[in-house]
């Protein structure tokens, strides 16, 4: 192949780690390209965790707004404008991903907007959004690739065209009977915010109470919060199917311990978590030119929906990845240990990095 770029580092994604790992290698002199393929800094600057949050506070607002009789305060009137309450985010997000435009810059990496898929050992080549290609090798390749929602595999649901969370947070009207398939951590969240802002909202878990993976007395808690905050809770009850348009009229059909029954509404949320963009999108031949290579990955793990990914740089107050060390999970041990690496063999071949809420954890 004929005009290969060569560097030290090559970082697929600019999410929580890649940033960070693309910012320190640079930091410490190493030539490092950085190659995102939509938004800069990954999900959760953009569509996810703080985006949620902003929204989440406006409807909290609401919420206080709505109690102002119980502080002494007197409102004729209350509406929410959802454009409005969008267009605070965006101007959020639109500083965020400036700040990242600055942090990347200033630290030196080279970003390259475009998608990068493998055409040989530790070589891709990148489709640039502003047009041509370009092809770069790399002498250490991170694969940050990260995860998009996962729509849970009922019949009918891919045909109502369900949202996820980034469609729920980009709304800019308000949904008149918001169905909510799910009550983990993500459906939870939103469920309320769109509760607070206004929507009828219903959710449908088929666990014996709401965020599963914590136990039942803060699933309890949960459901009594709800009950007094006017959404209803279905516990138990498995979807078996779903009819109609999301974002104009839905059926959803279920089953709980007293029968069937049918869940009518206007709007139709599926959150079911988060699904590792790379399991789908590695085609044959990106799987032998990734093979035996040196390859890190860092991503967040659909397996586990507590976990989240490790590179932001704050955990210990220091990046994941040292330019002259790499964390090794020990087999035998399951505990992590630090080994020395040089600058031609890295430690391992592939190294996945979680954080999770409580600590750290490394896998193979």
């Amino acid at each position: 192949m004929a005009n290969i770029e060569k560097y030290e580092n090559l970082v697929l994604g600019s999410g929580g780690a890649g940033k960070f790992i693309a910012w320190t290698m640079t930091g410490a002199g190493r030539r490092t390209a950085m190659v995102e393929r939509w938004l800069l800094g990954g999900a959760c600057p953009n569509v996810a965790c703080l985006p949620s949050k902003n929204i989440v506070y406006s409807a909290k607002v609401v919420s206080l707004a709505r109690r102002g009789a119980e502080f002494g305060l007197k409102t004729e009137s209350l509406s929410v404008d959802m454009k409005s309450v969008q267009r605070r985010k965006r101007l959020m997000v639109e500083g965020l991903h400036q700040m990242h435009v600055d942090h990347t810059v200033a630290s030196g990496a080279e970003l390259i907007m475009g998608n990068a898929r493998f055409v040989a050992p530790r070589t891709v080549e990148i489709d640039v959004n502003s047009g041509g290609t370009r092809t770069i090798c790399g002498d250490r390749i991170f694969l940050d690739l990260g995860s998009r929602a996962a729509v849970p595999e009922v019949p009918g649901l891919a045909e109502a065209k369900p949202m996820t969370h980034v469609e729920v947070l980009d709304l800019e009207r308000l949904p008149e009977h918001l169905i909510v398939m799910g009550g983990g951590y993500v459906g939870l969240e939103l469920s309320q915010a769109m509760r607070r802002l206004g929507s009828q909202v219903t959710v449908i878990e088929a666990g014996p109470q709401l965020a599963g993976h914590e136990d039942p007395d803060i699933g309890g808690a949960l459901h009594d919060l709800f009950n007094d905050e006017g959404i209803e809770v279905l516990l138990a009850t498995e979807v078996s199917r779903v009819e109609g348009r999301s974002g104009s009229r839905v059926q959803v059909h279920a089953k709980d311990g007293r029968g069937q029954r049918i869940v009518e509404g206007t709007d139709l949320f599926g959150s079911d978590g988060p699904q590792a963009k790379h399991r789908r999108n590695r085609s044959r031949g990106d799987r032998r030119a990734t093979r035996l290579t040196r390859l890190y990955q860092s991503q967040r793990t659909a397996a586990n929906h507590q976990r989240k990914h490790l590179g932001d740089g704050r955990l210990r107050g220091q990046s994941t990845v040292h330019p002259r060390r790499v964390r090794r999970l020990s087999h035998r041990s399951r505990q992590p240990e630090w080994r020395e690496s040089n600058d031609q063999e890295p430690a391992d071949p592939v190294l996945h990095v979680h954080r999770s809420r409580t600590g750290a954890s490394w896998t193979k």
